[in-house]
């Protein structure tokens, strides 16, 4: 017997495995000061405070048409001809003290109180060598989700102006973690 909310399961999940296979990473839709990024992986990092903290007070966001980019940073290595889309979410209350990061919205230019992110697009040379592209002036980025566990997941949206023109730079997310601590800066280059 046909049982409709099973089959609307069903589809549901195909949807969902369809978009992990075609390009589940993420989208950046828009281009800025030249640049577009056509996303084919997608990793976080938490920032924790304190070497045994489980507390995360930050979370990096990378975003890229280069896959194999976290490898890279874990063995110590920046990565040559890589366009990056990158977004540092932080949160602090009124007096300064930095907070656990949860899901919700974090603004640019939100000064030092709240829930802020500061997010930009690079290029890296033959040599490793960064340039910015541009740096987003305005929008938001909305956290839906992360698990900063083994296996974790970071989720959400954003919709960023960019200077100098306010150029949009909109998409999603679906970054998975990467094992990296950041501490010592990236020598080599692959």
């Amino acid at each position: 017997m046909f049982d409709p909310s099973r089959a609307l399961r069903f589809l549901s999940v195909l949807a969902v495995l369809a978009l992990v296979a075609c390009g589940g990473a993420g989208s950046f839709d828009g281009t800025v000061n030249g640049f577009s990024l056509s996303v084919s992986s997608s990793f976080f990092f938490p920032v924790r405070e304190g070497s045994s903290s489980s507390e995360v007070k930050e979370l990096v966001l990378y975003m890229s048409e280069r896959t194999g980019i976290c490898e890279a940073f874990k063995a110590g290595n920046k990565v040559k001809d890589a366009r990056l889309f990158a977004a540092v979410l932080s949160d602090s209350d009124v007096n300064l003290n930095r907070q656990v990061i949860a899901p919700g919205a974090y603004s640019v230019g939100q000064g030092l109180a709240g829930k802020g992110v500061t997010a930009g697009l690079t290029q890296s040379d033959g040599s490793c060598a960064n340039s910015v592209a541009a740096s987003a002036t305005a929008g938001t980025l909305n956290l839906s989700s992360y698990g900063a566990e083994p296996g974790g997941k970071m989720n959400g949206t954003f919709d960023l102006s960019f200077a100098p023109d306010g150029e949009k730079g909109k998409g999603f997310f679906n970054a998975v973690l990467c094992d990296f601590t950041p501490g010592a800066p990236l020598m080599g280059c692959e």
